[in-house]
């Protein structure tokens, strides 16, 4: 089982999260993940 704030876009972009984008991005830099910063949720596409 992965936990759902670990899941990130193929391009690379953390992408959405039902807590919001900061609590993601803080439960990834508590864990250690280094962070683009690219904006969070945004797209290549």
């Amino acid at each position: 089982i992965i936990p759902c704030h670990r899941i990130i876009r193929d391009d690379g972009t953390i992408g959405g999260f039902s807590m919001g984008v900061n609590i993601k991005e803080r439960l990834l830099a508590l864990e250690g993940v280094k962070l683009s910063k690219q904006k969070a949720g945004s797209s290549k596409r």
